[in-house]
């Protein structure tokens, strides 16, 4: 099981995948992503970044 535990972690990933989807090579391991997360396809990371991106803003939308 993968757990996000902070926003920070979460941005972190978000980030990550947004560099890889526009084929920069960041690194892995300076992101803490999990190996599971590094090889992915293009479809598969723009799931991830929406799927991401929902729960920062529905956490923000829940405190109006």
């Amino acid at each position: 099981m993968i757990r996000l535990i902070d926003e920070h972690q979460i941005r972190d990933m978000i980030l990550y995948q947004k560099e890889k989807i526009v084929h920069e090579e960041p690194d892995a391991e300076e992101f803490h992503i999990p190996h599971k997360f590094v090889n992915m396809t293009d479809d598969e990371r723009r799931g991830v970044i929406r799927s991401l991106t929902w729960v920062l803003t529905a956490d923000e939308e829940d405190l109006r």
